[in-house]
């Protein structure tokens, strides 16, 4: 068996063809014989890399329906491979490998109907030991479960809140982290509000969790832990959990936003946790004293990491311009833009838009940073629907905006076309005839005048990002109705 696993390995795709066809033979002829030899390679092997695959192939080979190994095996062999599983799992102490048979050992279960009467008892008492990697190797294996635990194991729902209590409070990185996973995996697919009320004291220690694992730089844990945050607030549990507790969310959340060393990913799970927040409890968000104080802290915080570019390079986004605006959901740009729309849609604008525009009129009166400007103009391109219907509102953006018309950087240029054309034009007709006159003029003028030559003697680099910018005055122009801003027709 170990020669065949070393072939299965093998760079050489003849090799590992003429041994995937020799196993799959030998499942249907001595189907026995293939579960023996996995689970002897397991225990004996002293090849790291060939126990690692015996873990693989007998997840694979058990319950795949290509090969229904587990069907085809004795009674006899199935109760030997399910406690040289578990006794394979308590020995085992290479990562690689255990982490593997955590993964067998959920599937089997799983697709046995949980006709397993050893393994409860055997990965309790895993996670109520001292070693990290068993504590950690259980929480893997139970997790899973969570669905059968829910729906057939209600008795045994104090036990498993202990159990998983004990865990998140181990100072150990990774057993925080898969703590944190199994416990909201459990409360999201609990149905009735009273057993998802005997979690509630855990909240607090989950929410906690992301920011320890932060500080011991462990990003990649704390993003995971978040992301399982996330399901939790994108739940029922929401109201009876979390809502209590956002105010431990909005400080958390927002300092790992404003943390420029911390990975992208954590940074970008943040806000979306503080964005879903804001849609499940609107009321509770709109509500928070002081007033206003989850606008006042969210809100400038997106804003400061839309400003960190990852491609600030002038030259560098002039060429790659139509690539990177097929990815820009995933940059910081895309991130804070989406979340300035959902966040002024969830709240609405009579709590949102005053929050907003003073923001956004602090930034464009007194900030000096292009990148700054750059990020509030994209800001209020989202934000146009959230925004009061006064004429008076729309005619001071409006003269905000237009100022950035002759703006030196060629990006700052860009985008606020985009804003006066696609987003920002009001639909009233009152409004609709002091902005377009206001926009015409200078749109105008900027055209005519052919102020490319401003910009050229700053930026060497601009001659290219000028064709696409008048271009892209073009288009947007040609694009914009008469029934929208008349700007056009008094262009043209």
């Amino acid at each position: 068996m170990e020669q065949a696993l070393q072939n299965l390995m093998s760079p050489n795709n003849a090799t590992r063809n003429k041994t995937e066809s020799m196993m799959t033979n030998e499942i249907r002829q001595n189907p026995n014989r293939v579960v023996s030899g996995l689970v002897q390679t397991l225990r004996n092997c002293e090849k790291v890399a060939l126990r690692s695959m015996a873990a693989v192939l007998l997840r694979r080979y058990l319950l795949d329906e290509k090969f229904r190994l587990w069907s085809k095996a004795n009674d006899g062999t199935k109760n030997a491979l399910k406690n040289a599983l578990l006794q394979a799992l308590a020995n085992e102490t290479q990562r690689v490998v255990w982490t593997k048979l955590c993964d067998t050992i959920s599937d089997l279960a799983i697709g046995t109907n949980f006709n397993w009467p050893e393994l409860f008892p055997f990965v309790i008492k895993c996670a109520s030991g001292n070693s990290n990697a068993h504590i950690e190797a259980a929480l893997r294996v139970l997790a899973p479960m969570s669905l059968h635990i829910a729906e057939n194991m209600k008795n045994d729902l104090v036990s498993f809140r202990n159990l998983l209590a004990s865990c998140l409070g181990r100072n150990d990185a990774r057993v925080k982290a898969a703590a944190v996973k199994t416990v909201a995996q459990l409360i999201v697919l609990l149905r009735s509000e009273q057993e998802r009320s005997l979690f509630n004291d855990l909240t607090t220690a989950i929410i906690n969790s992301v920011g320890l694992l932060a500080k011991v730089d462990r990003c990649d844990l704390a993003a995971d832990a978040m992301d399982a945050i996330i399901d939790l607030a994108d739940s029922d549990f929401m109201i009876t959990g979390l809502k209590p507790r956002l105010s431990i969310i909005l400080q958390l959340c927002t300092t790992i936003v404003q943390t420029s060393t911390l990975e992208d990913r954590l940074r970008h799970l943040a806000v979306e946790l503080l964005v879903t927040c804001s849609e499940r409890a609107p009321t509770a968000v709109r509500a928070m004293n002081p007033k206003d104080v989850y606008c006042s802290k969210v809100l400038p915080a997106i804003l400061g990491l839309m400003t960190e570019l990852e491609d600030a390079d002038d030259e560098t986004w002039t060429q790659q311009r139509d690539e990177r605006d097929s990815k820009m959901d995933s940059t910081h740009l895309g991130v804070g833009m989406q979340a300035w729309l959902r966040i002024g849609t969830a709240i609405r604008r009579k709590r949102f838009a005053p929050v907003a525009l003073s923001l956004v009129a602090s930034v464009m009166s007194s900030e000096k940073r292009w990148t700054a400007l750059h990020a509030v103009l994209l800001a209020l391109s989202q934000i146009s629907e959230c925004l009061p219907e006064d004429p008076k509102v729309h005619v001071k953006l409006t003269e905000h905006v237009v100022r950035f018309f002759r703006h030196p950087h060629p990006r700052v240029r860009y985008v606020r076309v985009r804003e006066i054309f696609q987003n920002h034009i009001p639909t009233s007709t009152r409004s609709r005839n002091t902005t377009g006159t206001l926009c015409g003029n200078t749109l105008s003028h900027h055209i005519l005048s052919g102020s490319r030559s401003e910009s050229s003697a700053k930026h060497t680099s601009s001659r290219d990002s000028q064709h696409s910018e008048f271009d892209s005055f073009r288009v947007r122009a040609s694009s914009c109705s008469s029934s929208r801003c008349g700007i056009f027709e008094y262009v043209c």
